[in-house]
């Protein structure tokens, strides 16, 4: 892991701007540290000095003197301020990034540009580093099913989204609909994924379930999904009929794409079975 920046003086003061009084915080133009000097360091995972806002960060502190306790990180980048504790007693490095749980959540409402970051030690600073912040993705959607179709009221719809690009920091989304009972909240990864075509890679599913409100007339209805921070709006339509008969329309996603095989395996699997065990006694 390179070195990002440093800070020759223990106690030299660290400048830290301050947030906009509107609601998206921009960046203001501040002055390299000299990365020539010695003393500790604050660096990047993967020296990665640079992430898209609701993004996350690795920190470390590096060239601790002894005996050090804690180093904490404050930017009006981060949606909290990040605590360093060393890797081991008497060590001068802080504990190494192994997952996303020691990971700095950056704030959503950046805009791009760069933001200071301070590392302090029972309030003296001790090193400071730039971090380059980015504007989100946009949004990529390369499915939104709600299923089945045709559904009777007080029947429940299944809905699915997959984004090639989420927003990093939201988690969940809202579906409206005039068809439903109310707001339907779909959750990444979540239990309802397995109703759902699934997502590759690094794509983002979104699924949740929704109850067709009773008395509706028969008609066609859309279905809205608005994510990135309302940047983005997605439509799919759901077509509610009187008629509350079972109609093929109501196999699950998984089944249309591939798991109909599956379930014809499955079917010549139960018949080899009965076929060896012969017919029942009489």
């Amino acid at each position: 892991m390179g070195l990002v920046v440093g800070l020759a003086a223990w106690g030299a003061a660290g400048a830290m701007a301050p947030a906009q009084a509107d609601t998206a915080v921009s960046a203001r133009p501040v002055a390299p540290a000299d990365a020539t000097l010695s003393g500790p360091r604050l660096v990047f995972f993967n020296d990665n000095a640079g992430a898209p806002a609701g993004g996350s960060i690795g920190l470390r502190v590096l060239g601790m003197p002894s005996p050090w306790d804690e180093v904490t990180v404050t930017s009006p980048a981060l949606q909290r301020t990040a605590r360093l504790t060393p890797k081991s007693a008497g060590s001068p490095d802080s504990t190494e990034v192994y997952g996303p749980e020691q990971m700095q959540r950056l704030r959503a409402d950046l805009r791009p540009g760069s933001y200071r970051l301070t590392a302090a030690s029972h309030g003296r600073t001790v090193a400071v580093t730039d971090l380059t912040v980015t504007a989100q993705a946009k949004a990529r959607i390369n499915s939104f099913e709600a299923w089945p179709k045709a559904k009777h009221p007080g029947s429940r719809v299944t809905l699915c989204l997959i984004d090639e690009q989420a927003a990093p920091d939201e988690k969940s989304l809202t579906a409206t609909s005039p068809a439903f009972d109310g707001p339907v909240k779909l959750t990444a990864d979540s239990a309802d994924d397995n109703a759902c075509q699934s997502a590759d890679g690094s794509d983002t599913l979104y699924s949740g379930h929704a109850t067709v409100a009773s008395g509706l007339a028969a008609d066609t209805y859309p279905v809205t999904v608005v994510s990135h921070h309302g940047g983005n709006t997605s439509t799919q339509k759901i077509t509610v009929t009187r008629d509350a008969a079972k109609s093929s329309d109501d196999w699950p996603l998984w089944a249309t794409a591939g798991g109909a095989a599956s379930l014809a395996l499955v079917a010549v699997l139960v018949i080899t079975v009965r076929r060896r065990r012969g017919p029942a006694a009489g």
